[in-house]
């Protein structure tokens, strides 16, 4: 019965495999990836002007714009005495959108390099499911769940750096898959940890793995020593670049969560839980699916210990980040995870269901992905935007402000701003550092309550959540003593109200 079965099962099989696998001309491949760009760009310029204004659905993506103002002017009315590197991940998303505004505006600086971060990012999914020996439609269904699968359409378009980080997580196994060891890996190798912190093991993988290669091709010095010239000449200026501006060799921003969320100090089985939850539809697909299948390949095997140290680090240091903006962080797992469930289907043939019924997916989580960038953007033009223009508006021009979202009301107003949280305050993060246990956050209170006291911010902007977590702020300084006068009540909730506040006598 059995074999009966597995012979009824093989031609369907041969005929999936013959629709996912065929070789392609070069020919063929080039008026692929001409059509594809193509559709990519005029997407692109139908978002852009289908909105009254660009505009991100996130907030720290205007942390990126404000920090490039800064470079570019040399002066930060905001955050007096911070780095302008400070609250940036990404030094070369930075340096992208900053160099752009000499000749465009900010805003649109910002969604130029997220559309050219986007296509490259779907030009190397279809180089990548060609190079893995796929037809055009494996090229197509890639490119669909690269891009449009879970919260995808939302990352991609966020003004951050997610777009540029899954793009060069895509040409770096690219370049890995390369016939020859390539100098191209090593040059992207020495910029990855630059584009997102969590490169840095992958970086060291990759190149351990070239260079294991040229010595097996070729028992020399010279080639390695020349990676390894490569390698550090793309990754000094930026590594001095940090250093000279913030006295750190990587950016703070993950250990300011850490130290503010306080959660690398919670058992055992509350991070695990918490790490657990963040698997569902609107992830799986992208960022893990292909982690669920066992390696086949010496690199889908440095794809899964990419993986695997990527969530210890979370694990250990932030594990509920994994939530954070849509599982933001999750996302420059995606160009991996596809890469592992493509070589293990080109090898195992019952692997090869999952890739049509995860593009099918894609009908199911589309119009979440889309409504979610669609109000995100409604909550940065209606709420973000109001509470500043009403500052601006209502406010001396000598106000001192206490507030936790820092990136718009950096871009949008010219009053002196305290970050609570540390990103763009990096003092802030000694208090949590020191106070704030990870029980759970207790005495998050006290360091904010220090915080303030060492500050002296005379307002407060917060966001009105129904007292769930930003909200206790207000209740934090109220039980320390502190006055607080609601001079603008938050409309709803995920709205912001803005305080006076009075120091304790």
């Amino acid at each position: 019965m059995q074999d009966s079965a597995q012979v009824a099962n093989q031609p369907a099989l041969r005929t999936l495999d013959g629709l996912l696998f065929s070789q392609i001309s070069p020919s063929a491949r080039r008026n692929f990836y001409l059509g594809l760009a193509a559709v990519v760009a005029a997407i692109c310029v139908w978002i852009a002007l289908h909105q009254p204004t660009i505009t991100f659905p996130v907030d720290d993506a205007y942390i990126t714009l404000h920090n490039a103002k800064v470079l570019r002017s040399g002066l930060d009315s905001n955050y007096p005495g911070s780095p302008a590197l400070a609250g940036a991940t990404s030094t070369i998303h930075l340096a992208l959108v900053a160099g752009l505004m000499t000749v465009l505006p900010a805003v649109t600086a910002s969604f130029v390099v997220g559309a050219i971060a986007l296509l490259f990012y779907t030009l190397g999914l279809a180089r990548l499911a060609f190079h893995l020996g796929g037809s055009r439609l494996l090229a197509f269904l890639t490119v669909i769940m690269g891009t449009l699968s879970g919260y995808e359409p939302y990352h991609l378009l966020n003004g951050l750096e997610t777009g540029l980080a899954m793009a060069a997580g895509t040409w770096v196994l690219i370049f890995a898959l390369s016939q020859t060891p390539s100098w191209r890996l090593a040059l992207l190798c020495g910029l990855l940890p630059f584009i997102r912190p969590e490169f840095f093991v992958l970086s060291i993988l990759l190149m351990g793995r070239q260079s294991w290669l040229r010595w097996q091709h070729r028992p020399v010095l010279s080639p390695l020593l020349l990676d390894g010239i490569i390698l550090m000449l793309s990754a000094l200026p930026w590594l001095l670049w940090i250093h000279w501006d913030t006295g750190q060799f990587i950016p703070a921003t993950i250990s300011a969560k850490a130290a503010y969320f306080a959660e690398g100090g919670l058992p055992a089985a509350v991070k695990l839980i918490n790490m657990l939850s963040a698997i569902n539809i609107m992830t799986v697909v992208t960022a893990l699916l292909g982690f669920l299948l066992i390696p086949r390949t010496a690199l889908t095997v440095i794809s899964f210990a990419f993986f695997i140290a990527f969530m210890t680090a979370y694990y250990l240091q932030l594990p509920g980040g994994l939530h954070h903006n849509y599982f933001r962080y999750l996302q420059i797992l995606a160009p991996f995870s596809l890469f592992a469930l493509i070589s293990n289907a080109r090898h195992r043939s019952i692997t090869q269901y999952l890739i049509p019924l995860a593009t099918l997916l894609v009908v199911w989580t589309l119009p979440v992905a889309w409504s979610t960038y669609v109000n995100g953007n409604a909550n940065t033009q209606y709420k973000l935007a109001a509470v500043a223009v009403w500052a601006n508006s209502n406010l001396p021009d000598d106000a001192r402000i206490l507030i936790h979202d820092t990136g718009y009301l950096a871009y949008a107003t010219r009053f002196e701003l305290v970050d609570v949280v540390g990103l763009k305050t990096p003092a802030s993060v000694e208090f949590h550092e020191r106070l704030t246990e990870p029980s759970l956050g207790k005495n998050r209170a006290e360091a904010i309550n220090q915080i303030a006291s060492h500050f002296r911010p005379t307002y407060a902007i917060i966001l009105n959540d129904d007292g769930k977590f930003w909200g206790k702020i207000a209740f934090a300084l109220e039980g320390h003593g502190w006055k607080l006068q609601l001079l603008r009540p938050a409309p709803n909730i995920g709205d912001y109200a803005v305080y006076r506040l009075a120091a304790p006598s």
